[in-house]
């Protein structure tokens, strides 16, 4: 059955390293729409005949999930992992066999980014990344002789060859930030995968290259440490200024002792003309 999976282990290391190098970790989601590539593709029967190919459409569906964590406002980890099983098994009252065939697809992409992350302002960056598929295929039956055994066993090596491959991609991604943890993207790049078959005693391989785009939508959170987004205002105005520091208590307190001081002698001295017009007035 075809998965996309996103370790729960693999976000939780992920996320604590963002917390501890004071970055920012994400998760999302990445889109990538069927093409008129895929339909020719199918049409000319170059599908691996395993459903579990790279070019199958399962080990790498339509829609997938990464997650990972930006370490600095330059350096960037994105990490994938798919998996797509399908198994085939009999039994009777004698025998029982199963034949698994699966590849699991561990994906990297390293992400360089030049701008402070803010709100309601698209942010660029460039990804490059590599990725390989590593195919699990096994027949097994309880009423194999040796030989038939041998036989299965390089079967099951042909497939694994025809299954397994390298690759890479390099590009140009682009994040809008929606809220504090909700940004909206796309990326688009050029990608190249390897791979091979057998026909009889002979090894062939496959080199594809091609360009591909997809949308993407990142939940983002920030590390311990970590600074968030500038805001709209931050990025138009520059940082707020900081509030120039306190005085020390003994000069408030001095300078408050000094302005009772003269409001005393203002009070003496309008005192002392207040007298002196009392005593004129009464003067015979």
């Amino acid at each position: 059955m075809p998965a996309s999976l996103l370790a729960p282990l693999l976000m939780s290391l992920w996320a604590t390293t963002a917390e501890a190098q004071a970055g920012r970790g994400f998760a999302g989601l990445a889109w990538r729409p069927l093409s008129r590539q895929d339909l020719v593709w199918v049409d000319e029967s170059r599908t691996s005949g395993t459903a579990v190919g790279e070019f199958d459409g399962t080990v790498r569906p339509v829609l997938g999930a990464f997650g990972g964590a930006w370490f600095s406002r330059v350096v960037g980890l994105s990490v994938e992992l798919q998996y797509a099983q399908i198994d085939r098994g009999s039994r009777t009252e004698d025998t029982r066999s199963l034949i698994r065939t699966a590849v699991l697809r561990p994906a990297l992409d390293l992400r360089f980014g030049w701008m402070e992350p803010r709100e309601r302002a698209p942010i660029p960056w460039v990804f490059v990344g590599v990725y390989g598929d590593i195919p699990i295929v096994g027949n097994r039956s309880t009423g194999f002789t040796e030989d038939e055994q041998a036989s299965a066993d390089e079967a099951a090596a042909d497939t694994r060859y025809r299954l397994g491959g390298v690759g890479g991609r390099a590009g140009l991604g682009l994040d809008y930030r929606l809220l504090p943890g909700l940004m909206i993207g796309g990326q688009v790049g050029v990608g190249l995968h390897r791979a091979g078959y057998t026909g009889g005693d002979t090894r062939f391989s496959t080199l594809w290259v091609s360009t591909e785009a997809a949308l993407l939508v990142t939940f983002e959170w920030v590390g311990r440490g970590g600074r968030p987004p500038l805001s709209v205002r931050d990025a138009a105005h520059g940082p707020s200024r900081v509030p120039p520091p306190r005085r020390p208590a003994d000069d408030v307190d001095h300078d408050t002792e000094g302005d009772k001081g003269g409001t005393v002698e203002d009070d003496g001295g309008s005192t002392g003309v207040s007298g002196g017009s009392d005593e004129g007035h009464h003067a015979p």
